[in-house]
């Protein structure tokens, strides 16, 4: 699959049973955009975004879960509807664009094999230079920090790696695909 060329923003999303995680990533000098809320909110984010993404060059890119042969929860099934329910949302808005679902597992290997969200953070920091870097000069203690990164928080820190995995894989031999 050929995607066309890089758009110059991702719009990503890490999906929850309730609410989820969205990051608007323009690149690894960019300041990274993250909120974390209600899950019709983050619908309304899409169709926000879908109406500008032909004009702005947005892509919306979410984390869908794959079949791994074992029994899954409840709060996973409701987190794969709204994965659907958000997809929905930004296809409608222009039939000229698509979805790109990413599996976590292609995530999770992209970032240096990555086996836990601990490592999965700790590979994003890295990759913007370590921490002092990427977070800024700030207490730990407090949490005063200033980076690139400083405002990525809780289940942000998963869409950012959709993100950072799209951009970076983007044109390759990528493990992801769209929705059509």
């Amino acid at each position: 699959m050929n995607p066309g060329p890089r758009p110059p923003r991702i719009l990503a999303i890490d999906p929850g049973e309730t609410e989820s995680a969205a990051v608007l990533f323009s690149g690894m000098d960019q300041p990274i955009v993250c909120e974390l809320k209600p899950n019709p909110l983050i619908r309304q984010l899409i169709v926000s975004n879908a109406t500008l993404a032909v004009e702005s060059g947005v892509q919306l890119a979410i984390e869908c879960a794959a079949g791994y042969g074992v029994p899954i929860s409840m709060n996973l099934i409701k987190a794969i509807e709204w994965y659907g329910r958000f997809a929905e949302a930004w296809l409608q808005q222009d039939p000229g664009t698509f979805a790109l679902k990413v599996p976590r597992g292609v995530v999770k290997n992209h970032l240096d094999n990555a086996k836990t969200d601990a490592q999965v953070r700790d590979a994003l920091i890295h990759r913007w230079g370590g921490l002092e870097r990427a977070m800024g000069p700030g207490q730990r203690r407090n949490k005063q920090w200033s980076g690139l990164l400083s405002r990525v928080h809780e289940d942000c820190w998963a869409a950012l790696a959709v993100a950072v995995t799209v951009w970076e894989t983007w044109g390759a031999d990528q493990k992801w695909s769209k929705f059509l």
